[in-house]
């Protein structure tokens, strides 16, 4: 980092605050030769909250990775290989958020930037211009619940006519000192997208009609809040026909409309209607969910829509609010049944011009109508004949993240809508809202006039692209290419996994892609919410090491979470986030997080950075106990598993203490290892204390733990997960061990069975495998892997599910990492590959446990270098071999089945 006088954080103004702002950073500067020497032509740079760099036009950088405020990382960009002799043009794109996301921390917008080309400084202000960006709606709608708002770009509005000198950001301790870039920077190689099918867009004289709220759109009273809308239907006859609506309530002519789910339209409620001949008011109250919230009409063929009964009104459509229900209560007594009766409003009725523009993506794309017989597919170019819409749908082949870019040629006024998901509807496009209503998962683009590349601003995730073309009736519309910008930070695979089963193999494979397709800038699950989850990353950190022995994604996770702790020492569970709530298992399960990190790799780098976030975890005034001494799940959240009971989340609770105990275990660890003898030894005292009390939730009767205890009475409820843990965490005793193994085999065997209500999700997997392991059931695990795998691989899943449950009826994430258990244990287990004592990674053991593999071969990454595995059973003999670098000591220990056959080892 340069001086403290220069550079200076910049912006558009001088506070950075507003709803998803653009502003662009130019600076143009001549040289006479591209600089041979990286330190001649670098640029350091930072965007609260994403930026995109481009030099001479083209992409060399997109930015920074998520941050905390407090502790933001600034990238460096070789220039070089976009560098000519002549002008050179350098432009940063800068979004700040300002709306919630799972992919940031409330923040403000702000830039600054540093480094040099040939002889001139680029430090920020000094020859930079700025601009706000209008080109980008600001209250566009939000991707999802844990994804920002869309976009919605106009080209044509792309100017840089407000451009002039950056603004001195007033409040540059908005963000603490910046720290150079901890984990790789993005892939940015462009892959082509498989153009596979084409289908004209249905028009049989429908038109749509709607709003959208720009504004914030919040609870009122822990209720969403109501909007008014109103419009004159002018029927030529009197008929019975359909209105095309969303949640309502919506009147005609003051009688309440009774619509039902359109099973192949998202978002959509069809709603019988008796239109008089002549005018009808349509009136509606429907709820305003998220913020920029909207409502979108469609109306039969032959019906016009005007805010006043008259033909040759502008308008077609008045609209008003949110308003709360005491507010809405004030405003009317009555359904309104005509115009005298509408409410009278403090602000009065807002207007929407006929014909105008309804900036709802996803909410069009998804009422669209395909032709019955869609267009043999054919290679790019495709034209879109002038007034036509298209739809063309692209698979990628796997999953992915990255940036959609389109060359396309037509008139201004264009529109493109681009919707990315991992499923496919019966009819070949995106299945749009499969999951939830609150997924607009659509961006839109307006196109300039000719012909010009459109590339996304925002990345998004998932194995199908559509790309819906809007052609104007001035004229048609060529998209010569679609292709997509990989924007992941995964090192390149070096493990590998092969055994002799089909559907393991399969499970390992598909694992390894799930997690190279989740490794952003931290792991996450691409398509819905791209956030960055302490359960998740658990998996995933384990997952990752049998593929490359590059653990900075792993390490910057880490420490994010100990730096965005609570204040009461809790760790969010996602982060950063506008998340405002700790999940209490996953603040424990961070605590493993750390020790596992120590465990593989003997960094105590990172347990020296984070152990007083550990200790503050640990001693959170969150925890509450209950009577017995057990915490109690009554005073936060508790996230367990998507197949968990609520009373695996209540009371004096089975699963939270089995953390609780895992957790002392990994603190005593974390401790002893520092060298802190006397907190490591109370540490123990205290894993033996709640072990102890741990036993007060076992039920004799059932021959199995409780999930909890309410009111001093054990539930009798489904309580798998909490024994799972106390087998995976050594908490069962001499008495309990054995009825409770029986209980949790029985009921894992069970659990590919979506109708059994004892079971657990692929998540939960990661512990049960444990259990089975660690006791030897090597063939328990087999038989659970294959289980739950094979209704994937028989699916034609590319990765790995949320859930099964989920996955099975195309809901729900289709590449979630949680789910890469078997990468962990094929490698660790079957192929037997693994660190002889928890922080000495250069200390390994060769020592598989099977029962129904017959062979296993592999490679696991090491920092040394490469460890090549391989072992076959012949008869009454084992032959392997193990070739490991130097440094690295790998040694033979024979386990299980295979313990009792002789070991030869192959050169």
């Amino acid at each position: 980092m340069p001086s403290a006088s220069r550079p200076l954080f910049v912006w558009i103004d001088h506070h950075g605050q507003g709803r998803n702002v653009f502003a662009r950073f130019t600076r143009t500067i001549s040289i006479d030769s591209v600089p041979s020497n990286s330190a001649q032509a670098i640029l350091h740079l930072f965007g609260d909250t994403r930026y995109r760099l481009w030099v001479n036009g083209r992409v060399a950088a997109y930015g920074p990775a998520r941050f905390l405020p407090s502790h933001p990382e600034y990238d460096t960009v070789d220039l070089r290989p976009y560098l000519q002799p002549g002008a050179n043009e350098l432009r940063v794109e800068v979004n700040a958020f300002g709306a919630s996301s799972f992919e940031s921390l409330p923040s403000v917008g702000g830039f600054i930037a540093w480094g040099q080309l040939g002889n001139e400084r680029l430090d920020t202000p000094d020859g930079w211009t700025a601009a706000r960006v209008s080109a980008w709606d600001a209250w566009a709608p939000a991707h999802s619940f844990a994804q920002g708002p869309v976009e919605v770009y106009d080209a044509n509005a792309d100017n840089d006519l407000n451009a002039g000198p950056p603004i001195e950001h007033l409040r540059p301790d908005n963000w603490g000192p910046l720290r150079p870039r901890s984990i790789p920077m993005l892939d940015l190689a462009c892959h082509p997208l498989h153009l596979i099918q084409h289908s004209q867009v249905a028009n049989h004289g429908q038109t749509r009609i709607g709003f959208r709220v720009d504004d914030e759109c919040l609870p009122v009273g822990g209720r969403s809040p109501r909007l008014l809308y109103a419009t004159h239907l002018y029927s030529p006859i009197a008929q019975d026909s359909e209105l095309g609506l969303f949640w309502g309530p919506h009147y005609l002519n003051g009688e309440l409309l009774v619509g039902t789910d359109d099973d192949q339209r998202g978002n959509r409620q069809n709603a019988p209607a008796h239109l008089r001949a002549g005018w009808n008011l349509l009136y509606g109250e429907p709820e305003a969910l998220l913020s920029a919230w909207g409502m979108l009409i469609e109306l039969p063929e032959g019906v016009i829509a005007r805010s006043q009964a008259r033909h040759d009104d502008e308008f077609a459509l008045s609209w008003a609010g949110p308003f709360g229900a005491a507010e809405l209560s004030v405003l009317r007594s009555e359904v309104p049944r005509s115009a005298e009766t509408l409410p009278r409003l403090p602000g009065g009725w807002k207007e929407v011009t006929v014909g105008q523009s309804i900036p709802l993506p996803a909410r069009q794309m998804g009422w669209d109508r395909l032709m019955p017989t869609p267009e043999t597919p054919r290679p790019l170019p495709i034209v879109v004949p002038a007034g036509q819409t298209s739809a063309l749908v692209f698979d990628y082949l796997e999953e992915f993240i990255g940036h959609v870019r389109l060359d396309v040629e037509g008139p201004a006024g264009t529109i493109l809508d681009v919707a990315v998901d991992e499923v496919q509807r019966e009819d070949g496009r995106v299945h749009l809202y499969r999951a939830q209503f609150n997924v607009d998962a659509a961006d839109r683009y307006t196109t300039a006039d000719g012909r010009q590349t459109i590339e996304a601003f925002r990345p998004r995730g998932g194995r199908y692209v559509q790309v819906t073309v809007r052609a104007p009736i001035t004229g048609s519309v060529t998209v010569h290419q679609a292709e997509l910008r990989r924007t992941l930070a995964h090192p390149p695979r070096d493990g590998s996994f092969t055994g002799s089963d089909g559907v393991l193999n399969w499970a390992w494979e598909a694992g390894a892609h799930t997690t190279e397709a989740s490794t952003e800038d931290a792991f996450v699950d691409p398509w819905r919410e791209r956030g960055v989850y302490v359960g998740d990353a658990l998996v995933e950190q384990a997952a990752a090491w049998t593929l490359s022995a590059d653990d900075r994604i792993a390490r910057r996770c880490i420490q994010q979470w100990g730096e965005g702790a609570w204040p009461d020492g809790q760790i969010r569970d996602v982060v950063p986030a506008w998340l405002d709530r700790p999940l209490l298992d996953y603040t424990l399960i961070w605590v493993l997080m750390v020790r596992d990190f120590w465990a593989q790799t003997g960094d105590i780098e990172v347990l020296e950075t984070q152990i007083d976030a550990v200790r503050a975890a640990m001693c959170s005034s969150a925890w509450v106990e209950g009577t017995s001494g057990l915490w109690t799940g009554d005073h936060g959240h508790i996230f367990a598993d998507w197949a968990a009971n609520r009373h695996t989340r209540i009371g004096e609770n089975g699963l939270l203490n089995a953390f609780r105990v895992a957790a002392l275990g990994a603190v005593a660890e974390i401790e002893d290892a520092l060298g802190h003898i006397a907190q490591a030894q109370s540490a123990r005292e205290e894993v033996a204390r709640v072990r102890q009390i741990f036993q007060t939730l076992w039920d004799p009767t059932r021959g199995q733990y409780a999930a909890c205890r309410v009111d001093n009475q054990l539930s009798a409820a489904p309580a798998l997960h909490a024994n799972v843990l106390a087998l995976a965490y050594g908490i069962t005793t001499e008495t309990t061990e054995l009825p409770t193994l029986n209980y949790v085999r029985r009921q894992l065997g069970r659990c590919h069975d979506l109708d059994e209500p004892d079971r657990i999700e692929l998540y939960f997997l990661y512990y049960a495998l444990r259990a089975l392991y660690d006791r030897g059931l090597a063939q328990d695990a087999e038989d659970l892997m294959r289980n739950m795998y094979r209704p994937m691989k028989e699916a034609g899943a590319w990765s790995l599910w949320e859930t099964l449950s989920r996955g099975r009826i195309a809901t729900g994430s289709h590449c979630h990492g949680w789910a890469c258990s078997p990468n962990v244990y094929l490698t660790r287990e079957a192929l037997g590959i693994h660190v002889a004592t928890p922080g000495h990674p250069n200390d390994l053991v060769f020592s598989p446990v099977v029962e129904t593999l017959t062979r296993a071969e592999g490679v696991v990454p090491h920092r040394l270098g490469l460890i090549h595995a391989a072992w076959r059973v012949e008869g009454e003999t084992l032959r392997y071999r193990v070739v490991a670098p130097a440094g690295v000591t790998v040694t033979p220990v024979p386990r299980g089945r295979l313990a009792k056959l002789i070991w030869e080892q192959e050169a």
